[in-house]
């Protein structure tokens, strides 16, 4: 965890049960080189001296049975994490330095310097599943497993997997049985001890994964009260707290990272590998320093600050090489290097303390280092100080770059032991115990083997296309150092044909002698093969041109590249059988052996054309090529071939009748002839029907008769029809006959027969309608005017009935409508009297087309409202006088009961009072003198409560003939 686990600080008080799971800091003293000022002790886990015995629960698992829904809040706190170059001002431990939480004996990592509970190992574990990004159980990595609102609930027992509480994503790390109701020094010093040594596992892990960089930023732990027992949790997330680092918010982040960094491991084993420096592990370590020091530049910002750099100290920095203020600080090489150490498996642990500066002057100051074992002695590799600020271009000098490379602890370098410049405390939580029980360093430094006595093998030989692994090498040779020689990539392919060079690893059989390693040259000769000959098909038309299809040679599943051959061609310029050959060309990686393959010279083919018979109804439309050749497909031995198209009639393809149209192909191939096919059109006769209609079915006893009209249905549109004589009616009414008036077609089938001898009736087949006759009403009623053209409206002046709606309301005479609209009238104009009040039925049709006439539903009105100008009453002045308009319900619309009445304003001029009304009967219209400034009229939204309210509410008042509405819920 980097920048996380070993360099944190956090606040704890003795009787704090919730506390931060936050890693130590390794190297946990201030940056200007002091101690980090002591705080108070918590409880001690002892009381009589000797250590305190807690019985430790599995990972997750429960020492008492919580009842359901026993469990309390969580309690959570956040610490931020420091860096291992930030001091540590707070303490962590509840132990300054307890050697008892050490294994005895020296261990390798830090988990086995503990002496931990199965517990801490068991959430060590965890900690490594859920980082290793295998696509299981990987829970600080999937985005899923911070997200409390997927994830089940935390039970207590339950495994050591995500869930959630009190709206947190949590990982159950222990249940302390019995220590909730336990006296807060008793419970303080029992949660104290789980947590000291889990955070001990925490902090172990990081420094035994490096490899681990996305975790960081802050570090929380929550505690939950299960009854009588205590649940530690680690958290995941929380509400503004995410325990990833703030730059890996993503698993697809996190996924992209670890894959450059995979990749940057990759590069580093690979080099090794060409190098041949994997023949020992002391020269595997030699080459990681140098490839570690010439990619990277220590870090040159004068005080790094992990907020701006957090890089800088994971492992990630010095993999990807980086320098200037984004270069590693000294724990982003040691990390580096324990990643790839751990790689090729060589021993490597961290280790930190307070070193002496690389200038060699001024105070300690955090530092990081690795230890290393090769030839089963541990040495030590500091990466940071072999390497120095600024651009990593400067020439490599061992005595510079490697003089910290596998030292011991008396090995002087700069005038002083690297004991005493380099003092490793191991300090795993701040103020806690140091790990003492490491790896011991040895004394002395490394030293090198003496060199073997051999030379590089000479004479090799391969084949293009062998791995070097098939090439043998020879054992030394006489008066050599006897020993074997190997390649340093024998899966790596031998290349082209010519002189290759590749490394090659020499390792005596003495172990006295070092491993070396050189390049060697082996002759890649060129590879005997006698391909097959493919060509694109077996037979070929033959247009009166030599053929030469595309040849190609293959070995196996495997093309041979056309420069490594010629090709040549015998009988291909006429009908027959034609053959292509093939022979080696100079150079190249092949040495290609003669070989042929035949094919046939045809004649040209006629390709089979298919076409589709063209149906349509006359339309007064030419039937088009396109529509012809809709579908045509043209063939050669069923494969689909591309040409041009075209269609030729011997007349045009427009009036009804049967047609043959010639469809023409002219093929894209020259080795194909031209092809004809003949295609089916018919123009199928169009229907069309003879009826008479009315100039309009609805007239005023004032109104003209108009003649009726002939209609055709079904005419192309631009058409005419003009037979010899017109239509011969029955029953047409005279000017101001009132009523409805059958009236009947009498001479239908002589006009039918005139219209079938005019030209253009050959295009149709022609019928009468099945109803020669019409309905003609003629109303004694007054029209009031109507913006919109497709209403009518019919005025009746007085109520002959009361309209059935209002049976259930007092108003169920006519006599009753008129006062209750007389009195809404007067109520909103209160100039108004009952004789000046006029009361209509009014009736509204609509214009289904064509002057058809048809009474209009709710469905057929607008929404806005429909103005309408009703008759100027006798004796008003429209100049001189107010006016009102009312409407009442009769039906149930809108919220409004029968009976209710609407008030309408109303616009009054010569022509008449123009009323937008959304229901029409029963409507009054009223006058009366102008309101003075003292008379004020109430307000036109209604006087009464329902059932029967006067309101401006838009609603539909179904009863009536028509209505139109606006709004229609308006309150």
């Amino acid at each position: 965890m980097g920048n996380r686990l070993t360099r944190a600080a956090a606040a704890l008080c003795a009787g704090c049960l919730a506390c931060a799971l936050m890693p130590a800091a390794a190297l946990g003293t201030p940056s200007d080189g002091g101690e980090a000022p002591a705080a108070a002790l918590p409880a001690s886990l002892t009381s009589d001296g000797a250590p305190r015995s807690l019985a430790r629960p599995a990972l997750g698992g429960t020492a008492g049975d919580a009842p359901d829904g026993a469990l309390g809040a969580l309690s959570v706190t956040v610490v931020d994490r420091e860096t291992s170059a930030q001091a540590l001002s707070t303490l962590l431990s509840p132990r300054a330095d307890d050697p008892d939480v050490l294994a005895d004996g020296a261990h390798v990592t830090y988990l086995d310097r503990l002496a931990a509970p199965s517990y801490a190992r068991d959430l060590y574990d965890v900690l490594v599943e859920a980082t290793d990004g295998d696509g299981e159980a990987d829970y600080l990595i999937e985005d899923r497993f911070f997200d409390a609102a997927a994830l089940p609930a935390l039970q207590p027992g339950a495994p050591a997997e995500p869930c959630a509480h009190d709206g947190a994503a949590l990982i159950p790390v222990v249940t302390l049985p019995g220590a909730a109701p336990l006296p807060d020094d008793e419970r303080a010093a029992v949660v104290d001890e789980a947590r000291y040594l889990v955070l001990a596992a925490l902090a172990a892990f990081d420094r035994d994964h490096p490899e681990v960089f996305w975790l960081g930023g802050a570090a929380a732990v929550g505690e939950v009260e299960a009854g009588d027992d205590l649940v530690l949790a680690m958290v995941l997330a929380a509400d503004g707290f995410d325990a990833r680092a703030e730059a890996y918010r993503g698993q697809g982040i996190i996924g992209s990272a670890i894959a450059q960094r995979e990749a940057d491991v990759q590069a580093a084993l690979a080099a090794l590998r060409a190098d041949g420096a994997d023949a020992s592990a002391s020269e595997s370590v030699r080459f990681l320093n140098r490839w570690l020091v010439e990619r990277n530049a220590v870090n040159d910002d004068p005080a790094p600050s992990v907020a701006d750099y957090p890089a800088a100290w994971e492992c990630v920095s010095a993999l990807a090489g980086r320098s200037g203020a984004e270069g590693p600080v000294a724990e982003g090489y040691a990390r580096a290097l324990k990643v790839l150490c751990d790689r090729l498996g060589i021993p490597c642990v961290l280790a930190d303390g307070m070193a002496a500066p690389a200038a060699g002057e001024g105070a300690p100051g955090p530092h990081m280092w690795n230890l290393v074992q090769v030839e089963g002695a541990w040495y030590a590799v500091d990466v940071a100080r072999n390497d120095a600020p600024g651009a990593p271009d400067t020439a490599f000098d061992p005595a510079v770059n490697e003089a910290f490379l596998l030292v011991g602890a008396s090995t002087e370098v700069g005038g002083q032991a690297f004991s005493a410049s380099h003092p490793a405390r191991n300090r795993v939580l701040a103020q806690g115990p140091s790990f003492v029980n490491g790896p011991v360093l040895s004394d002395q430094a490394y030293l090198p083997k003496a060199a073997p006595v051999v030379a590089a093998p000479t004479g090799l030989a391969a084949v293009y296309g062998d791995a070097l692994e098939s090439v043998a090498l020879p054992d030394a040779g006489p008066g050599e150092t006897p020993g074997r020689w190997r390649w340093a990539g024998p899966a790596q392919a031998v290349g082209d044909a010519g002189t290759r060079t590749f490394r090659a690893v020499f390792t005596p059989d003495d172990d006295a002698y070092a491993p070396v390693a050189a390049d060697v040259a082996v002759e890649v000769a060129r590879r005997p093969v006698t391909p097959e000959v493919r060509l694109e098909a077996s037979r070929y038309t033959w247009a009166g041109a030599p053929v030469e299809p595309a040849v190609t040679a293959w070995v196996g599943d495997a093309a041979i590249p056309a420069s490594e051959y010629t090709v040549s061609f015998e009988g291909n310029d006429a009908l027959g059988t034609a053959t292509a050959h093939i022979a080696d060309a100079p150079g190249g990686n092949y040495a290609v052996g003669e070989a042929a393959a035949s094919f046939e010279l045809v004649e040209r083919a006629t390709p089979v054309l298919r076409v589709t018979d063209v149906e349509k109804v006359y339309d007064g439309q030419p039937v088009d090529a396109a529509a012809v050749l809709e579908g045509a497909v043209a063939t050669v031995e069923g494969r689909e071939v591309g040409g041009t198209w075209s269609v030729e009639a011997d007349a045009p393809l427009v009036a009804a009748g049967v047609y043959e149209a010639v469809v023409r192909f002219e093929p894209d191939d020259d080795a194909l002839l031209s092809a004809q096919a003949t295609a089916r059109v018919t123009i199928a006769r169009r229907p069309l029907t003879l009826s008479v209609r009315p100039a309009s079915n609805r007239l005023t006893a004032s109104d003209a008769v108009e003649a009726p009209v002939l209609v055709a249905q079904g005419l192309v549109e631009g058409e005419e029809l003009q037979p010899a004589i017109g239509a011969v009616l029955h029953g047409m009414p005279a000017r101001g006959q009132v009523g409805e008036h059958v009236v009947t077609w009498a001479n239908a089938e002589a006009v039918l027969t005139a219209v079938n001898a005019l030209p253009v009736a050959a295009n149709y087949d022609v019928a009468l309608a099945d109803d020669l006759g019409f309905m003609l009403t003629i109303a004694d009623v007054a029209l009031s005017p109507v913006d919109d053209g497709r209403y009518r409206v019919e005025l009746t002046r007085g109520l002959d009935a009361a309209p059935a709606g209002l049976a259930v309301t007092p108003y169920q005479t006519p006599e009753a409508v008129e006062a209750e609209l007389a009195r809404a009238a007067q109520t909103a104009l209160p100039t108004t009297r009952p004789d000046r009040v006029d009361v209509y039925d009014a009736a509204l049709f609509v214009d289904d087309g064509d002057g058809a006439w048809s009474e209009a539903d709710a469905s057929a009105l607008p929404a806005e409202g429909l103005v309408v100008t009703l008759p100027l009453p006798e004796g008003a002045d429209p100049q001189a006088h107010a006016f009102t308009a009312a409407h009442m319900f009769t039906a149930s619309a809108g919220g409004h009961e029968p009976g209710e009445v609407e008030s309408c304003e109303a616009t009054a001029s010569a022509e008449g009072v123009r009323v937008t009304v959304h229901g029409l009967s029963p409507v009054a219209v009223a006058w009366g003198e102008v309101p003075t400034a003292d008379a004020t009229p109430l307000s036109q939204t209604g006087d009464r409560l329902a059932p029967y309210a006067l309101a401006l509410v838009t609603v539909l008042s179904v009863a009536l003939v028509a209505v139109v509405s606006r709004r229609r819920f308006r309150a």
